[in-house]
């Protein structure tokens, strides 16, 4: 007897029976299907979801992928809260949140797959073909949304990342200026000028016996120039973070799409 596209939906469908907040996480929520514990996701995932609901394999996959990624984005966000982070712990954060991504479509992939075999070995031809339908959505849709969920957290990384060194201040800030400099300096050599955008950098190049050729609009850091103008170091808060987002970006695009 052949096995019908509604009858496969609707055997692979889990009612919501129950939906609680955790005692000890009030920011996770307890999912019950068919009146039996089945997982935990973040408020924010679980926020559409209501007592009633059906929820298919698919979904219920999909949810998981989402709640993983929501819980790398927080660790992220709770990273950069502690003090404000140098250029190089951005770069290891957003490194991490990227490893986190790919490894929820590696593990999304093979659940789909499994899901995909169980479904062959029970059907027949029609079931067959449904299955591949079935299989080939869920893995558009998997993609998109780790995608938007890996934008999502390099977007947070990026904005908080961007928060801190904006207000770093006093000691720390000028540690950051005066590596800022010397790296300047190796590249373009001794004589070159300085556009500052703090009294703190003009009252450091001052002392340092580096020409001020300025001052521009930034929320902190440098721009170093050579002796001849012709080369240009963009190290303020702003063009360093925008320098290592594109890099980012593109690393991301290739692990999705290669």
């Amino acid at each position: 007897m052949c096995v019908t596209a509604f009858g496969l939906i609707r055997a692979m469908a889990k009612k919501i029976t129950g939906l609680k907040l955790q005692k000890r996480n009030k920011n996770r929520v307890n999912v019950y299907l068919d009146g039996e514990f089945a997982f935990g996701l973040s408020r924010i995932v679980a926020a559409w979801l209501h007592t009633g609901q059906e929820l298919s394999d698919e979904k219920i996959a999909e949810l998981l992928s989402k709640d993983d990624v929501e819980i790398a984005l927080q660790r992220a966000l709770n990273f950069l809260s502690y003090r404000a982070r140098s250029e190089k712990e951005v770069k290891q954060i957003l490194s991490e949140a990227e490893k986190q991504a790919k490894s929820i479509l590696n593990a999304a992939k093979k659940d789909a797959e499994a899901e995909a075999k169980e479904v062959l070995d029970r059907g027949k031809k029609q079931s067959e073909n449904l299955n591949k339908i079935l299989v080939s959505k869920a893995n558009q849709d998997i993609k998109r949304d780790i995608m938007n969920a890996r934008e999502e957290v390099i977007d947070e990384c990026f904005s908080k990342a961007r928060h801190k060194l904006s207000n770093l201040k006093g000691e720390d800030y000028e540690k950051l200026v005066r590596k800022l400099i010397a790296d300047g300096q190796k590249k373009l050599g001794e004589n070159c000028s300085v556009m500052v955008t703090r009294d703190a950098d003009k009252k450091l190049a001052e002392e340092l016996g580096i020409k001020i050729d300025g001052r521009i609009e930034s929320s902190g850091g440098i721009i170093l120039r050579s002796a001849d103008r012709k080369v240009r170091l963009d190290y303020t808060v702003d063009g360093i973070l925008k320098r290592d987002k594109n890099k980012i970006r593109i690393k991301v695009g290739r692990l999705l799409f290669s």
